[in-house]
């Protein structure tokens, strides 16, 4: 004879279930509630949230540094392009001005990195908006 539990996890694997959490799942309602859940959690939790997140951090940084360099020898115009950026900033030359919707912390965005000091200011947003845009274009 089965217990409550056992058919509870057998009914949970049934295809019936599993579209019923799909589509309940998707609910705005829910969604919403899981969001104002999560936001209040992480208001209520800050400091060990962020003492985790420095943990992992530190745990990743072999993993983050063979990442980076893979990336650098990959697009090695494109890191010193954005060398190049950081120290004109740093010296003056050039200024960080904010993106065109308004939004004062941007990023500078290269349409070419042989012309390392010719960039585009762009909110992240925007810049992904860009992004999404150019590789629509490519295929």
């Amino acid at each position: 004879m089965s217990t409550t539990a056992e058919y509870h996890r057998k009914y949970r694997r049934t295809p019936q279930y599993q579209n019923w959490l799909k589509e309940y799942q998707t609910r705005p309602e829910v969604i919403k509630r899981k969001r104002v859940a999560a936001l209040k959690y992480a208001e209520n939790n800050r400091e060990s949230l962020r003492l985790k997140a420095a943990e992992r951090h530190k745990d990743n940084r072999e993993h983050r540094l063979l990442q980076s360099r893979a990336a650098y020898e990959q697009y090695p115009e494109r890191w010193a392009a954005q060398l190049k950026v950081r120290r004109a900033l740093k010296a003056g030359v050039l200024v960080r001005e904010p993106c065109s919707c308004g939004d004062r912390n941007s990023h500078g965005h290269h349409t070419d990195y042989t012309k390392p000091l010719v960039v585009i200011w762009l909110c992240r947003s925007c810049h992904q908006k860009l992004h999404s845009k150019l590789d629509e274009e490519k295929i």
